[in-house]
C-alpha cells in the first residue's frame, strides 16, 4: 500500500489493482486507500509549509500502528511482518518473533526508525506469505481484516491530526 498525491491517483489505482491486494474481497481496501490518499493531500493545500510533513508522518505512523495492532497473533510473525518505509523492501520478520510482545516490540522499533523527509510515497507493507488470507478475514481475531478497516476509519484520524497541528501553530 502506498500513499500518493492525487495527480498520481490513476497510476496509483493501476499499481494498487496489480498488487496482491487486488484479489477477491480487497476492492474496499483499494477504494479506501484512494480516498485516504486524496484526503491527505487535499489537506496539504491548507497547511503551512513545513507542517504538512509532520501531519503526513504522524498520520502514516498512526495508520501503520493501527494496521499492525489489528493483525491477529499466533506466533506474532504476521504482526511483526509490517513495515513502514519510503521504499518497498523484501524483508521478512523472524520465524518466531516471540509472540505478541515480541511482535509489538518489532512494530514499535520500526515506527521509531521511520524517517520521513517529504518523499512522495510512503509504503506500509507486509511480505508474510499468508497476510492476504488474514486480511480476507480468516482469523476470528480480525474477521474484517486489518488494512481495510484501518483505512476506512482513517479520514477521521487524518482530520483529527490536522486539527491538532493547527492548534499547535496558532
Amino acid at each position: 500500500m502506498a500513499l500518493r498525491h492525487p495527480e498520481n491517483a490513476e497510476s496509483y489505482a493501476n499499481q494498487f489493482t496489480r498488487s496482491s491486494l487486488s484479489k477477491a474481497g480487497m476492492e474496499n481496501v483499494k477504494q479506501n486507500a484512494e480516498e485516504f490518499s486524496r484526503a491527505l493531500f487535499d489537506m496539504g493545500a491548507f497547511i503551512k509549509e513545513g507542517m504538512m510533513g509532520q501531519v503526513i508522518r504522524k498520520t502514516a505512523l498512526d495508520l501503520y500502528s493501527r494496521i499492525a495492532q489489528r493483525t491477529p497473533v499466533d506466533t506474532g510473525r504476521a504482526r511483526a511482518g509490517w513495515f513502514i518505509n519510503t521504499a518497498k523492501g523484501e524483508e521478512l520478520p523472524p520465524e518466531n518473533p516471540g509472540g505478541k510482545s515480541g511482535a509489538d516490540s518489532a512494530v514499535a522499533q520500526k515506527a521509531r526508525a521511520f524517517g520521513y523527509q517529504g518523499e512522495p510515497v510512503i509504503y506500509i507493507y507486509n511480505n508474510v506469505a499468508y497476510i492476504e488470507v488474514l486480511e480476507n478475514g480468516w482469523s476470528k481475531q480480525a474477521p474484517m481484516g486489518m488494512v481495510a478497516v484501518s483505512l476506512h476509519e482513517f479520514t477521521t484520524v487524518l482530520e483529527d491530526n490536522y486539527r491538532q497541528f493547527l492548534r499547535e501553530i496558532t
